[in-house]
This record gives C-alpha cells, sequence and structure tokens, in this order.
C-alpha cells in the first residue's frame, strides 16, 4: 500500500469514519428528498382568468370573472320564439308599422293613398288591375294625384274670359228646355276641333279657376248643375252651354290593339295622340261613324295599335248644352281578350283608368270597375 493511501486511513479512523461518513451520506439524502417535496408540494396551482379593474391604481385589486351560461333555458326561449311543429318555421312578433315613403310627384289624396297598387290581372293579354281605391269623385279629385292623373278644365260659353255675358249667346238662361243652348253648345265645340284642339281657341271663354284631376271618366248620370258645383263656380255658372276637357299622356297595359268605347249625354269625344277616335255622343260632332253600337247607348271607337312603351296624346271632352240630366262613362277594348258579357250577349268592357280607382255610385252603362291600369303622364297646366 502507499503511502498515500495509508496516510488517508488513518485520517478517518482518527475521525471516526465508520460511523461518520454513513451519517453523513443519509443527512444529505434526507436533505435532498426534503427539498423534492418541498418545491412540489409549493407548486403554484392552476390560475383561473381574472380582470384587474381599470380605475384602481392597486395591482393587487382584481375581480374574479364567472363565465355566463352558453346556453339560455327554455323558458327563456320559449318566451321568445314560438314553433308549432318540429318542422314548423319560426313565428315572430309583428313588425311596427313602416312610415310612408314618397316616391316623388303630385301629394296624393289621403282617401286614394289607401287603394293605390296592382291588383288581379282580367282576361287573356289584360294589363293589371283591381278595385281596392279611392271612389273618385264624378268629375275629378280636387287635389293632384299621386302617379299622375288627367288635368280637367271647366269652361262656360255662355261667357267671356272675363266673366261678362258672351254677346254671341242668345239663349235664355233661366229656360232648362232653352234647345238653343244646346246648339251654342255644340257651335262651340266644332269651333274648338277645327282648331285642331289648340287650347287657345278657348282662351275667350270664361275658365273655372280650378283644375280638377281624375283617374277615369265615369260620370253616372245625374242633373248637369253637379258639373258647375264641381268645379267651384256653382254662383258663376248656369248648368247649361258648358264644356270639361281632361287631358294628359297615357300609355297602354299592354302592347296590342285597342278601341275606346263609351257614351256620354250630351258629349263624349276622344282625340287620341293627334285624332278624334271616339264621338260617343248624341250627337256626333265630329262625323266620325262608330265600329258598332251596343244597347245602352255605348259606341265603339276606331282600332289602335299601341305600344306599352309610349305614352301618347289623349283629350276627352265631355259636355253638357239644354242643361238636363247628363252622364259620360268612357270604356276600351283590347283585341285578343274575352269578356264577360251581360245576359244580352253584350260585352262588358272596363273602365278606361289610370289609377286604382273606383266609379262613383249611380246609373251607368255595364261595364267592367276593375280592369286594367294605363299608365299616365299629367300634362302641363295651360
Amino acid at each position: 500500500m502507499s503511502d498515500a493511501k495509508g496516510r488517508l486511513l488513518w485520517y478517518f479512523k482518527r475521525v471516526g469514519a465508520g460511523s461518520m461518513l454513513v451519517s453523513i451520506v443519509l443527512h444529505v439524502l434526507v436533505a435532498i428528498l426534503a427539498t423534492i417535496w418541498v418545491f412540489t408540494s409549493s407548486a403554484p396551482p392552476k390560475r383561473k382568468a381574472v380582470f384587474q379593474g381599470g380605475g384602481s391604481s392597486s395591482a393587487g385589486v382584481q375581480h374574479a370573472v364567472q363565465m355566463a351560461r352558453v346556453q339560455p333555458s327554455l323558458d327563456v326561449l320559449a318566451k321568445r320564439l314560438s314553433v308549432d311543429t318540429p318542422t314548423a318555421a319560426v313565428s315572430l312578433s309583428d313588425m311596427p308599422p313602416l312610415p310612408s315613403v314618397s316616391l316623388g310627384g303630385p301629394s296624393l289624396p289621403a282617401s286614394l293613398g289607401k287603394g293605390m297598387g296592382i291588383g288581379d290581372g282580367v282576361g287573356k293579354g289584360a294589363g293589371l288591375g283591381s278595385l281596392k281605391g279611392a271612389i273618385m269623385p264624378a268629375f275629378g279629385f280636387k287635389d293632384a294625384v299621386a302617379g299622375g292623373s288627367l288635368t280637367g278644365a271647366f269652361y262656360d260659353f255662355k261667357q267671356l274670359r272675363n266673366g261678362t255675358p258672351n254677346p254671341a249667346y242668345h239663349g235664355n238662361l233661366n229656360n232648362p228646355t232653352d234647345n238653343p243652348s244646346g246648339a251654342f253648345d255644340f257651335e262651340c265645340i266644332r269651333a274648338f276641333m277645327k282648331a285642331r284642339w289648340a287650347p287657345k281657341a278657348l282662351n275667350k271663354y270664361y275658365r273655372a279657376p280650378t283644375a280638377l284631376h281624375v283617374t277615369q271618366i265615369s260620370i253616372p248620370r245625374m242633373e248637369a248643375d253637379q258639373a258647375p258645383k264641381a268645379y267651384g263656380v256653382a254662383g258663376k255658372v248656369r248648368p247649361k252651354a258648358w264644356m270639361a276637357l281632361y287631358q294628359g299622356r297615357v300609355s297602354p297595359p299592354q302592347s296590342g290593339k285597342y278601341r275606346f268605347a263609351g257614351g256620354g249625354d250630351d258629349l263624349l269625344i276622344v282625340r287620341f295622340n293627334g285624332k278624334v277616335v271616339l264621338d260617343a255622343g248624341i250627337t256626333n260632332l265630329s262625323g266620325l261613324k262608330p265600329v258598332r253600337k251596343y244597347p245602352g247607348r255605348v259606341s265603339v271607337g276606331e282600332t289602335l295599335d299601341l305600344n306599352a312603351n309610349q305614352f301618347y296624346d289623349i283629350q276627352i271632352i265631355v259636355s253638357e248644352g239644354p242643361g238636363k240630366g247628363f252622364f259620360a262613362l268612357l270604356l276600351f277594348e283590347q283585341d285578343g281578350v274575352k269578356y264577360k258579357q251581360t245576359a244580352q250577349g253584350v260585352p262588358i268592357l272596363p273602365i278606361f283608368r289610370v289609377a286604382d280607382t273606383r266609379p262613383a255610385k249611380g246609373s251607368l252603362p255595364p261595364h267592367m270597375p276593375d280592369g286594367p291600369v294605363w299608365l299616365v303622364q299629367p300634362s302641363p297646366e295651360k
């Protein structure tokens, strides 16, 4: 054995290496195990989501957040939704009424606005129409109609423009059976027609200051004094030798062949696209003969080939001469459309109308009140 190893053994024996060494080794092992246990048992628990109060300057103040349940209870769902069957659509509460939206143009009378719109089709090839609108006053609405209408002007041939008596009129204003009133009325209207229906040809006669607006020509039989009343000149105009002229621009519901029809007492004359196409009064002033006539004083005019993409000028005369009973009704028929018939086999034709309005109640020849609606562009005031 070398001297170094001998001295090391001597040293351990001197300090009691036998028992001492064992004790040191045991203490070291215990210390290692204790350290491991302390670190494992004191590990921080899994952190929960917390939010620190934004308004506090202390970092130690925190608020735990409790997550809400994702799925609401069934009683809450039952209050929000109603389902009749497992496959039924969800039923929601009614929406609140929406405010009305103006599409521009003149204002609509309140009673008329409730029924404007598109309704059921009428016959093969016909346009759209229904019967949900307001009843149109016999001679027209006082207010312009939204979407357009025909504008009516009222003339009294017995007076001049300034309201003085017309020296050319020799009839008796106080005699309701004054036939010269009728003859004078026809004479004035013939002169207007010879002037190509130019408004300036009427400038010398008295004109009511108020215009009316029609969506159809459907005037039930009535006393002739109702016309001056409607135009607000009942105290100014005697109910004879007067004329109402309605005009505008219209387009048919569909392209096709059309004919205007109707009747009037005393006069109903239609000028379309610069040409007289219907003269359906009790006296024929234009010389145009009807294509055919139906019972109830209904005459049918010339055939017109019309394009639904085009607007045409239309002028309509209604007039009363002697000052007795009066009526006027303007209808139309379209080739290819089969109309219902009366017991006598007379076709029931639709009223010519430019809005979804109803005719005033009263006596009129057979007619269809809910036929197709024509488009209209109101003519400017002249």
